[in-house]
């Protein structure tokens, strides 16, 4: 549970357990349920225009809404998640939301932080190019879990949970390889009992 190879075994925890994979899976279910609103500041009409405009956004983004508020809600289990917004040229002039993307916490190499702890962004290793690329936290949507810590990366519940689901499925594999083995049949021997006991010394039977 070190450096990026944690978000592996995270992964494959998730994936490879059912009673984990179904629990995140409820949760992020729930997550994406509710309907999208921007309430106005206040009665004016340019702030009924202000929040129109900002849901009409957010409804026509590349990514889909609901999966941006499931994405940021994987901070509770992650630790912490990154998204990075991109913007649009509107034909009014106005500048538009484009997307709200992902970038997966296991392609995160470090954070960029000044003396104060300010974080001042992420550098990412791209999969497919290997190439190392710097996100400024003004481009960032970051979400981060209860503040266990004062890492940027949170802790969540997928690191308090790794041991125990270690635990559980070595001991399933346990228990498949007994009841695949030993429990494939019950042994049967044949004896001839009433000669063994006559060569000790014992009567074939007893009344």
């Amino acid at each position: 549970l070190s450096a990026t190879t944690k978000w592996r075994t995270y992964g494959d925890n998730v994936r490879n357990t059912p009673i984990l994979g179904a629990g995140v899976r409820r949760f992020i279910e729930l997550v994406g349920s509710p309907t999208l609103k921007v309430p106005a500041f206040d009665a004016s009409p340019e702030a009924a225009d202000r929040a129109a405009f900002a849901e009409e956004q957010l409804r026509h983004l590349a990514t889909p809404w609901r999966t941006v508020t499931q994405t940021a809600c994987m901070a509770r289990f992650n630790g912490a998640t990154i998204q990075v917004w991109t913007a649009r040229p509107m034909p009014d002039g106005r500048v538009g939301l484009a997307d709200v993307a992902e970038r997966p916490m296991h392609t995160i190499e470090r954070w960029e932080v000044d003396a104060d702890k300010n974080i001042l962004g992420v550098w990412q290793r791209d999969p497919t190019t290997a190439e190392l690329f710097f996100i400024p936290r003004e481009r960032m949507v970051w979400s981060r879990d209860v503040p266990l810590t004062d890492s940027p990366a949170g802790v969540g519940i997928y690191r308090h949970v790794a041991e125990p689901v270690r635990e559980w499925n070595a001991l399933r594999k346990i228990s498949r390889q007994g009841f695949e083995t030993d429990l494939s049949g019950i042994p049967v021997i044949y004896a001839p009992l009433a000669e063994l006991k006559e060569k000790i010394g014992q009567p074939a039977y007893r009344n």
